[in-house]
């Protein structure tokens, strides 16, 4: 998609113009204008720089190969902006706090490659770009700040740097991080409601657990009709009780990377290999939002350089289930940064995928039994919106006639075919067009009816648990003692 601001018009979107396609992912660009056509410098994962040229922005052609290759792109790009000079097209990458320029010619070729100075020395560079048409750059950096002390409680505080391209260091911040908003009666209303609420809710399931296992208890007992269910009812109570506290045990949810063993590393392949295995772990699906445990028994034995690791046997465990192919994955990485940060020999190195029981049982009853029973449930409703919403688009009134029109405008609006019989509309008359009228339906009058009615949910769920807290609602205990 891509937007543009034509003369004398505002900004029109397009949803696919003859660009053709990209051979990769964009991770940063550069865009510039000659005086006669527009030029974009676009940094494509694995690739390097690629050249797009063109009249318009929204009609650019692709080279046929990049301009620079990606071995000659710095590693760890974390800024990127092209600029127009006498020399040519000047590329400035930004690795941590460095500018690396390169040169192209005319004929895009790169004609040499320049290391400028530290670039905002303790900070970490986010963005950068160059003013047009001046030699000002303004970037966008970020720095740790102990504690979580931002406003928003993150712990990194972002800011605007400014300042020569060629002496960007000796530049300054010219924006800060606002200070935290003043609390007022309504927002610490709205805290202190919201722990209640919690506080009574956790009262209001702690009751209902005890009415259930009332009920069933007596069935058991007495040896009522239905003396299986209440027997299946306890067996997944307590199973499930105990797997929920042991396969979530508290532990912090980060990747853990041990070396141990009899043989001794150096510091710099220790990092290196810790590295290396964490980036792993947090770039494979399914495992980067897990706790992965992975330790590394070092072996050693007589040899000429001295006590050096002479073989490896790794194990990771890890929370959950993970897939086959995510565990061959993790396997075969961790095999193969052990195999290279150590200079081990290949056939030295013995990698295992443990199974964690607890965490696993927990992932089987709450994955396998609990959400498939849940869907099953739930799609019992299915029947009943079908009936409900037969008998509302039934126009016997306004009310019903407004219904029924919404419907159709929402349901054609996510459609294709909406999008096709209103796209001919010229664009002063946007709100005709069925997406633009099915997208202001649902976050607008839908969204103010759906909140409306959830206040209402909460303020009765509210005094529900309320009544149950203080033993006020007979209706939780009735039947009990019914012979």
């Amino acid at each position: 998609v891509v937007c543009a601001r034509e003369a004398g018009a505002g900004v029109r979107a397009t949803v696919r113009e003859p660009n053709g396609e990209l051979p990769g992912v964009v991770q940063k660009f550069g865009v510039r204008h000659d005086g006669q056509r527009w030029h974009m410098f676009l940094l494509i994962a694995g690739q390097g720089v690629w050249h797009a040229t063109g009249s318009e922005l929204t009609n650019l052609v692709l080279g046929a190969r990049p301009v620079v290759v990606m071995e000659e792109v710095p590693v760890g790009v974390g800024g990127f902006d092209v600029v127009r000079s006498e020399r040519g097209w000047e590329l400035d990458f930004i690795v941590e706090t460095t500018r690396f320029t390169y040169v192209l010619s005319e004929a895009l070729g790169v004609m040499t490659n320049e290391v400028g100075a530290a670039v905002c020395a303790g900070w970490r560079i986010e963005s950068y770009r160059v003013v047009e048409g001046t030699n000002l750059v303004i970037v966008g950096v970020s720095t740790a700040v102990p504690g979580g002390g931002m406003p928003e409680g993150s712990d990194r505080a972002t800011a605007l740097w400014m300042g020569a391209r060629e002496r960007v260091a000796e530049g300054t911040v010219i924006k800060r991080p606002g200070r935290a908003g003043r609390p007022t009666y309504l927002s610490r209303g709205t805290e202190w409601a919201g722990q209640f609420l919690m506080i009574v809710g956790s009262f209001a399931v702690f009751m209902a657990v005890i009415n259930l296992v009332l009920f069933h208890g007596k069935r058991v007992i007495q040896r009522q009709p239905g003396l299986h269910n209440s027997v299946i009812f306890f067996v997944f109570l307590v199973v499930m009780g105990v797997c929920t506290y042991l396969g979530n045990r508290p532990v912090g949810q980060r990747t853990v990377v041990q070396l141990g063993g009899k043989a001794a590393v150096d510091e710099q392949r220790r990092s290196g290999l810790v590295q290396g295995i964490t980036a792993l772990v947090n770039s494979v699906s399914n495992a980067a939002e897990r706790q992965v445990a992975v330790r590394i028994n070092l072996l050693s034995g007589p040899t000429r350089t001295g006590r050096a690791p002479v073989a490896a046997e790794a194990l990771i465990t890890h929370i959950g289930v993970l897939p086959a192919a995510v565990r061959h994955q993790l396997e075969q990485g961790v095999w193969g940064l052990v195999v290279e940060h150590l200079s081990l020999r290949p056939d030295r190195v013995h990698v295992r995928v443990a199974l964690d029981v607890w965490p696993a049982s927990y992932d089987f009853l709450f994955k396998a039994v609990l959400v498939p029973i849940g869907i099953s449930v739930f799609s019992l409703i299915t029947f009943y919106m079908v009936s409900a919403a037969y008998r509302a688009f039934k126009i016997r009134s306004t009310e019903a006639a407004l219904l029924m029109m919404s419907a159709c405008i929402v349901m054609l609006g996510q459609l294709p075919l909406g999008a096709w019989l209103t796209g001919s509309l010229p664009s002063w008359l946007h709100w005709l067009q069925l997406p633009w009228l099915a997208q202001k339906l649902l976050t607008v009058v839908n969204s103010a009816a759906y909140r409306g009615v959830l206040i209402g949910m909460m303020i009765g769920g509210f005094a529900a648990g309320l009544r149950i807290w203080l033993g006020m609602d007979e209706s939780v205990f009735s039947g009990l003692e019914k012979k």
